[in-house]
């Protein structure tokens, strides 16, 4: 009996651009999400920086050359570029695919039961969500632990975490302010700083346990090995407008962040906000 050949499979490189990085993602025709991304690159250039465009940006070429690579090494082929593509979006097709599509973890994760709403933007329409929102935290949120991890200088992981906090407070505004400890607390800051969260943070030394090569010791010893944020107690804060809520939004700043590392708030708020995602349906997002 004959056996019909497998169906082409087409997919293409698109462009994610956030506050201050960006990244290249795989779409496929099959599936409504990015199959891999590609590392991360800055697109916010400070005043003393040199300007480039995209195309002109070394950083964006290697990280758009890993992608394509990674695409050919699993058997894709490149195909000809539509007459209105853009410099990145190349296409690729294959036929019997040596793994699934999807074989691995999505960096950019959907949220099932969240609708989509759409808005007006500029005349046109595009599809902002809360499920917008939760992607662009988690997405920044990485960005900005690994920069950490990477120990990289408090100037450089200042930039997704100023990213992670305007996704975490806009999350929040849109689901209704939930009486949640967490949200209420980075509510009380966001109210004091004006999104100038640098005012609400500062730069400190981790201490991280190091093992002791073998043969020498056997303890561990503590050591000095990244900078990284931590939350300023409120006396360091700029005072919010007076407000009835005022005091208790202060206080879930006192109990959730002040003195912590800035990531520990931010990767318990989207746990404790999951129970109020599926809520939002109907809700226009502002």
């Amino acid at each position: 009996m004959h056996t019909p050949p497998p169906p082409t499979q087409h997919c293409s490189i698109a462009l994610w651009r956030g506050y201050v990085t960006a990244q290249f993602y795989v779409q496929t025709d099959e599936i409504d999400d990015a199959v891999r991304v590609s590392q991360s690159f800055r697109t916010l250039r400070f005043p003393w920086q040199e300007r480039k465009t995209l195309e002109d940006d070394p950083t964006a070429r290697a990280a758009l050359d890993g992608l394509e690579g990674h695409l050919l090494a699993r058997g894709w082929k490149r195909t000809e570029p539509q007459p209105d593509d853009e410099w990145y979006e190349l296409h690729f097709q294959r036929g019997d695919p040596a793994e699934p599509p999807v074989a691995e973890p999505r960096p950019i994760p959907r949220l099932a039961g969240v609708p989509r709403q759409r808005i007006s933007t500029n005349g046109a329409r595009a599809a902002v969500t809360v499920e917008t929102f939760v992607t662009g935290y988690r997405a920044a949120l990485g960005r900005y632990t690994a920069a950490v991890d990477r120990c990289d200088p408090p100037e450089d992981t200042y930039l997704p975490l100023f990213e992670t906090l305007n996704w975490a407070a806009r999350l929040v505004d849109s689901l209704g302010h939930p009486e949640i400890a967490t949200a209420q607390g980075l509510r009380w800051a966001r109210n004091a700083v004006h999104l100038h969260w640098a005012k609400a943070l500062e730069p400190r030394g981790v201490l991280a346990p190091q093992p002791v090569p073998a043969g020498e010791r056997h303890e561990i010893i503590q050591h000095t090995v990244a900078l990284d944020w931590f939350w300023l107690p409120v006396e360091r804060i700029p005072k919010p407008r007076t407000s009835k809520q005022e005091p208790e939004l202060r206080e879930a700043y006192v109990t959730c962040f002040a003195g912590q590392r800035a990531q520990e708030p931010l990767r318990r708020l989207l746990d404790e906000l999951a129970p109020h995602l599926p809520a939002t349906t109907g809700t226009t997002l502002r």
